[in-house]
């Protein structure tokens, strides 16, 4: 095992290191003011905690309104994408930013991410899948596809897990539902039982859904 070298101190663009947080996890400081928290193996020269997206996001906000895919159901994936990784409001942050994920420069602006989309089989209905659950979205790592593959791209049940908290996710992956426990989550169902649950199906990768959302651990690495 290769010997751990303390980094703190040093930056990556605009991020300097802070302190490690394990799990290879790092608290960073930005040039802004903003603190973030980033993965060691996406730390870049360019790196910056998302500040830089929202001041070009600004400064081309006319651009973004006249690309013609405003209203579109990959625009709203692209948006969801953003918000995940960028907004720690967000109720799927602390599974995406809040672990380090963040999107590439390159799909800053729209359309490099649909020109991408387009070219590599996106179609209404498939959802963005990260190949490696721990790395960024950008277009080595990302692929469209079904959404029960997508699921299936997340760690499995253990039956240890009954009194960790569950999360409910539409198809764009966006969190819609949040229980403390798998209990909970079967109690709002209505289910007397969870070993006749459907939320237990999918934690089990049995099924894709159910009750018209998939599920998955809070802790997952989605």
């Amino acid at each position: 095992m290769p010997k751990w070298i303390d980094r703190t101190g040093q930056k990556y663009g605009m991020l300097t290191l802070v302190e490690y947080l394990g799990e290879r996890k790092w608290r960073c400081k930005c040039d802004c003011g903003n603190e973030c928290v980033r993965l060691g193996r996406n730390l870049y020269d360019n790196s910056h905690c998302g500040c830089q997206l929202q001041k070009r996001n600004k400064e081309a906000g006319i651009k973004r309104t006249t690309h013609g895919g405003s209203r579109t159901k990959l625009y709203k994936r692209w948006t969801a994408m953003h918000q995940r990784c960028e907004n720690p409001k967000n109720d799927a942050y602390h599974n995406y930013g809040g672990r380090g994920i963040s999107v590439c420069d390159e799909w800053s602006e729209f359309a490099p991410f649909r020109d991408w989309s387009l070219a590599n089989g996106y179609k209404d209905g498939l959802t963005i899948d990260r190949i490696d659950v721990n790395g960024n979205y950008e277009p080595s790592n990302c692929r469209w596809t079904t959404y029960s593959v997508q699921l299936a791209n997340r760690r499995p049940y253990r039956r240890n897990d009954m009194r960790k908290p569950v999360e409910a996710i539409d198809h764009d992956g966006n969190v819609v539902k949040r229980f403390d426990s798998i209990g909970d989550a079967v109690a709002w169902s209505g289910c007397k039982s969870s070993k006749g649950s459907g939320i237990t199906e999918v934690l089990h990768g049995r099924q894709s859904m159910a009750y018209g959302y998939g599920w998955r651990f809070v802790d997952a690495e989605a």
